[in-house]
């Protein structure tokens, strides 16, 4: 009995984490549709993604790496 009772707790325990996990892994879904693509790169960024620091780094998403946009290019022909 004390088995089945031991069996049902895990299964609970593991449940739980589980809609945990779903629930931040939705919260961070929706924090980043809301807040757009410059947030979500300077976060990814700040977390260590080589490729996203690397796009920043080179102004590739149309942002300085001190946040500022980069003014668009000016059209130098005569």
């Amino acid at each position: 009995m004390a088995l089945i009772r031991s069996a049902a707790a895990e299964t609970a325990a593991m449940r739980e984490t589980t809609n945990i996990l779903g629930q931040m892994g939705a919260a961070r879904a929706t924090s980043e549709s809301v807040q757009g693509p410059r947030v979500c790169l300077k976060a990814r960024a700040e977390a260590g993604f080589c490729e996203a620091r690397r796009a920043c780094r080179a102004g590739e998403d149309g942002f300085k790496p001190s946040g500022e946009p980069i003014p668009p290019a000016k059209d130098v022909r005569p």
